[in-house]
């Protein structure tokens, strides 16, 4: 874990750290690719965005998704008797897993690789549709500032799950021995990571 009171506050307190303009964005965005029928501009305007953030979103619409891509599905696995690994997809065909990204400035490819949320996304992936090989997945990064977007295509590898299955049961063994394990139970938060 990289930040342990951080985490404690969030996954066990339940404290939920307030949503800053840039989230909030992100947020409206992320819905507007989700959903077709999302009204984006009342949103926008709803929480006094600027034309130029108009002008932002309207420069993402460009992009295109693949039209039978599923959106925010929710996938998990387990990876220890009591505790699930969970994430949600922000796109994904069977062939390809869609990440997308809002930020003020571009990611870079080695930051891509090195993304653990694409690992775990690209496991759950593979164990979804019990693929034998990882599937290609492509992030989406949308640059607030400008309104322009650029695609990294990346994939992993099943060793590259492995490493990642041996950290995410390290880490589970580390919140329990804290016990906050139990204590997340007590406050009625679910059961995975």
């Amino acid at each position: 874990m990289q930040n342990k009171q951080e985490y404690y506050e969030e996954y066990v307190l339940g404290i939920k750290p307030e949503p800053n303009e840039k989230m909030v964005l992100g947020s409206i965005v992320h819905e507007m690719f989700a959903n077709p029928n999302y009204d984006y501009k009342t949103a926008l305007k709803n929480n006094n965005f600027t034309a130029k953030e108009f002008r932002v979103v309207e420069g993402f619409r460009l992009f295109k998704f693949p039209k039978k891509s599923v959106s925010e599905y929710k996938l998990s696995e387990k990876v220890v008797a009591d505790c699930e690994l969970i994430g949600y997809i922000d796109k994904m065909t069977k062939e390809t897993v869609y990440e997308i990204k809002t930020s003020g400035s571009f990611w870079n490819k080695s930051r891509v690789e090195e993304s653990l949320q694409l690992t775990i996304y690209s496991f759950l992936h593979t164990q979804h549709y019990k693929l034998e090989e990882p599937s290609p997945l492509v992030l989406v990064n949308f640059n607030t500032n400008n309104g322009k977007f650029v695609e990294f295509e990346t994939k992993r590898t099943l060793e590259q799950h492995k490493e990642m299955l041996k950290l995410v049961r390290d880490v589970i063994s580390e919140i329990k021995n804290l016990g906050w394990f139990e204590e997340r139970y007590e406050r009625g938060i679910q059961k995975g990571i």
